[in-house]
This record gives C-alpha cells, sequence and structure tokens, in this order.
C-alpha cells in the first residue's frame, strides 16, 4: 500500500470521484472570500491518462534508447513534458488551462520547474545539462502565458520555488522553497 490516490496523482484532472462538487465548491468558497488554491508540475504519472496522450503525441522526453524517460518518485513513475517541444509546450498549456483555470482556481502552485534530469534527451536537441537552469523560466513561461492567453493575468496567480535568468518576467510569485529549520544553536 502507498499513498498514491491520497494524494497529488499528477493527472491534472479533476476527479469527481474523490472530490465530487469541487467546481460548484470553488464557486461557493469565492462568494464567501475563500481563495481556492491547486498544485501541478510538469510531470505526468505513467498509469494514468495524460500520460499516455502525452506518449501518443510524442510530448515526453526522451531517454537513451529513444524511450519516453520516466523519472521515479518513489512511488509511482512521471513522464516528463517536454517544454522544448512546441507542440508539448501548448498541450501542456492547455492542460493548465483546462485543469486549473476554467475550474476557478485562483492561483497554484506551479512545482517542479528546478528538476530537470540531465540525461533527459529533449527535443530541441540541447542538452539537458545545458537547459537545467533555463528549465524553470521556461516553466514560469509556459504557466505565465497561460494566464495571459485566457485573460486571467493580474487575477490569478502561480508561485514557484524554482528560478533562473528570466524568470522573474513570467513568476507572478516566488517561494522559498521546503524549508528545513532545527531550533538547535
Amino acid at each position: 500500500m502507498t499513498s498514491f490516490g491520497k494524494r497529488v496523482m499528477w493527472n491534472w484532472k479533476w476527479n469527481s470521484d474523490n472530490y465530487p462538487q469541487l467546481d460548484s465548491r470553488i464557486k461557493q468558497w469565492k462568494e464567501e472570500g475563500v481563495q481556492f488554491l491547486s498544485y501541478i508540475n510538469p510531470y505526468v504519472a505513467s498509469d494514468k491518462d495524460l500520460c499516455a496522450e502525452a506518449a501518443k503525441h510524442g510530448y515526453l522526453a526522451k531517454d537513451a534508447t529513444g524511450g519516453d524517460y520516466l523519472v521515479e518518485f518513489g512511488e509511482f513513475y512521471g513522464g516528463v513534458v517536454d517544454l522544448t517541444n512546441p507542440e508539448a509546450y501548448d498541450w501542456f498549456k492547455d492542460v493548465i488551462k483546462k485543469s486549473m483555470i476554467a475550474l476557478g482556481c485562483s492561483g497554484w502552485m506551479a512545482d517542479f520547474g528546478e528538476y530537470l534530469p540531465t540525461d533527459t534527451y529533449l527535443h530541441n536537441g540541447v542538452s539537458a545539462e545545458i537547459m537545467h537552469n533555463a528549465w524553470p523560466a521556461l516553466w514560469a513561461k509556459c504557466n505565465y502565458e497561460a494566464l495571459q492567453e485566457t485573460g486571467k493575468l493580474g487575477e490569478i496567480l502561480f508561485f514557484m520555488r524554482a528560478g533562473y535568468t528570466g524568470s522573474q518576467k513570467y513568476s507572478t510569485m516566488m517561494w522559498a522553497g521546503d524549508q528545513n529549520v532545527g531550533l538547535e544553536p
């Protein structure tokens, strides 16, 4: 037994079985002054339909054999959406529009921009070691453009922990990341 299925599923679609009436609840909460925040990252769980769709269209980064690169996240694997592929980028931007904006979220954490495995092979042909630092800016831009294209820029925010030169142009908010603090002297 794992915690998968009891936490974020990395399929980036509203699951009405787990969250019945979420759309109407978000509207109700908004009327009551409560802002609903969500979560997304540029990975898709390997056993979910968005990963199958991404794989079918060639939207995932590749491994050394030319297969889809799957990252182990402890209890499951996730495919890396190749944001350097213009078609994959636009596809995932649409995922953000449908799963975050259309649902009525007031914002979301755009997580994992810092985590591009350096042994992936990307659509643009640039080494992942070189793209590693540019990746957070590309991820920020994808989220920013989703807001811009829906006319929600300035109304909805997203926040990121990853950043690099250029990220500040697109990030609507940054956070310091997961802090490990001890009170020992």
